[in-house]
């Protein structure tokens, strides 16, 4: 998340959008673990509904959607800046 955060600040204003998406957690739980880590972009909890649209099934998954609303990458588990950097330029 942390990193993450780095390019949410570095592309925001290039028009880089990031939603984070808990799954399932109450809102105490999730603002104890954003509130460390100074997270800037919105957290949404889901109760299922997104994860089964988006196909994840398993925790972390990053969903890269461009401009256009197209999905244009998909990354399951933890990513590297290598890799958040590639896939953020499918979507810039």
């Amino acid at each position: 998340m942390p990193a993450i955060e780095i390019e949410y600040r570095r592309f925001h204003r290039d028009g880089l959008e990031v939603l984070g998406v808990d799954q399932q957690e109450d809102r105490a739980r999730v603002a104890g673990f954003v509130k460390p880590f100074g997270l800037s972009f919105p957290l949404a909890i889901d109760q299922g509904a997104l994860a089964q649209t988006y196909g994840v099934i398993a925790i972390p998954t990053s969903v890269f959607i461009d401009r256009s609303g197209i999905v244009r990458a998909v990354h399951i588990g933890a990513m590297d800046p290598a890799q958040m950097e590639a896939d953020l330029k499918k979507i810039m």
